[in-house]
């Protein structure tokens, strides 16, 4: 009785053409079918990697990505990750899925960073991309754990009355004329201020992010608190100061979250 011979390595239609100038052969046995120059095609028929058409699914971008990095072709995996970064920004959860999939460690946590922006906490299973279902469940934990760890710590870092305080001092304030001033400027912003975190730490607990702390509509709303309806009368560099503020403590919270590491089991 004769064996069945085993199946025949494939490659994807780009790389199978029978009519194809050269074949190179992998470690793995697959054949790539390549051409000395691109060839002569209708316009209307030519496929899509002749036309230049760019990527624009994860999954199509990992999958290149993946190649590239089996078969050594650095140029075009540097090139292909920007590509990766600016969809992973976009859908955070798909990207974590699919790197971790592949146990990507460094992407699956660059992934789990930008996760923290998007108002998908807490996670339920009906809103998951597909390729959710395709990793382990102790991998989901971690992700669900590293979320939480990270509010908490820009938590503890929002609550520090002494940190805090240096915030909204007024002493080193151009615009403040004199000690009496200054301490009044300083009370105003600490009133705003404590305005602001009421309303952005419960955000920040749902989504632990610098952006979170940037958004508008939580800078309007406290402001309009404090100061009443904005109007002429507002002194501007109170405006500017509570800004100030704002991208302050953004970019504090960067610093805090560079400190909380994702465990992953990969």
């Amino acid at each position: 009785m004769e064996l069945a011979a085993a199946p025949k390595p494939t490659t994807s239609q780009f790389f199978s053409d029978e009519d194809a100038d050269i074949i190179i052969c992998a470690d793995d046995r697959v054949n790539f079918r390549l051409y000395k120059t691109p060839p002569q095609t209708d316009g209307e028929e030519s496929p899509d990697w002749i036309a230049g058409k760019p990527l624009t699914q994860l999954v199509e971008v990992h999958r290149v990505l993946e190649a590239a990095r089996k078969y050594q072709m650095d140029a075009i995996a540097d090139r292909v990750r920007v590509t990766w970064l600016a969809l992973a920004e976009d859908d955070p959860l798909r990207a974590f899925a699919l790197a971790s999939t592949r146990y990507w460690g460094e992407e699956a946590r660059i992934a789990a960073r930008f996760a923290l922006a998007k108002p998908v906490w807490p996670l339920e299973a009906l809103a998951l991309p597909n390729e959710f279902k395709g990793i382990p469940a102790g991998t989901a934990v971690q992700l669900i754990s590293y979320h939480r760890k990270c509010g908490e710590a820009i938590s503890i870092r929002l609550n520090n009355q002494a940190w805090s305080t240096q915030l909204y001092d007024s002493s080193a304030c151009p615009h403040c004329l004199g000690k009496d001033a200054g301490s009044s400027i300083s009370l105003k912003l600490k009133d705003w201020y404590t305005s602001y975190l009421k309303r952005v730490l419960p955000a920040l607990i749902a989504q632990p992010a610098p952006t979170t702390v940037t958004d508008p509509a939580l800078f309007q709303e406290s402001l309009a608190h404090t100061f009443g309806s904005l109007h002429c009368d507002t002194p501007s560099h109170h405006i500017e100061r509570s800004r100030q503020i704002t991208q302050s403590l953004a970019t504090e919270l960067e610093r805090v979250l560079a400190e909380v590491v994702l465990d992953l089991e990969f």
